[in-house]
């Protein structure tokens, strides 16, 4: 039997880092910190949970035409 390690991501597709990176910002980090743990620019995490939210209350994604 094989265990769950420590960090797995249990998530998985294009998304997945996307909708943890929101659930961190509404538990309360900054962007700044998202970015910082995914190793990315602070532009792209902001991207993601702007992304993530519109596609949780059904909006229209601001970054796409």
């Amino acid at each position: 039997m094989l265990v769950a390690y420590a960090g797995k991501e249990t998530e998985r597709g294009p998304n997945a880092r996307q909708t943890r990176a929101y659930a961190k910002f509404m538990a309360g980090k900054d962007t700044a910190d998202i970015a910082e743990f995914y190793h990315i620019n602070e532009s792209t995490a902001l991207r993601w949970i702007s992304l993530e939210r519109c596609h949780l209350l059904g909006l229209p994604s601001p970054y796409r035409a």
